[in-house]
């Protein structure tokens, strides 16, 4: 799993549990490079030089957010043959709803829906 060049990953990605690969030339890192860590908050990561002084890096990754209009959409049924279009989607646990009052997206396989601005 890569990042972007702003510190960005994929929408949809479980950021719980990452393992960052750290390159240090110094004596030492804590955490130490390869250690999974939750990146729902930044993470602090000091880094011991070899004369012994440290410094303190923070580490942040954000979420992109979904791009609704990369979607494939389908046209699941029609209403009383009418222009009104019915669409679903998905992706992962996410369900996408299209109708003619809005988009409806649902992140947890159909048990809840919330209507969307995109």
């Amino acid at each position: 799993m890569r990042l972007d060049e702003n510190n960005r990953i994929a929408y949809n990605t479980d950021i719980t549990a990452l393992t960052p690969t750290i390159v240090n030339t110094g004596k030492d890192i804590s955490p130490a490079s390869g250690t999974a860590q939750n990146f729902t908050t930044p993470i602090n990561y000091t880094v011991t030089a070899t004369d012994g002084t440290t410094q303190v890096y923070t580490a942040s990754v954000e979420v992109l957010p979904i791009n609704i209009t990369a979607i494939n959409w389908k046209t699941a049924s029609s209403l009383l043959a009418t222009t009104i279009t019915y669409s679903l989607a998905s992706s992962g646990k996410n369900i996408f709803f299209d109708n003619h009052d809005g988009l409806y997206v649902s992140k947890d396989y159909g048990s809840t829906w919330n209507k969307t601005s995109g």
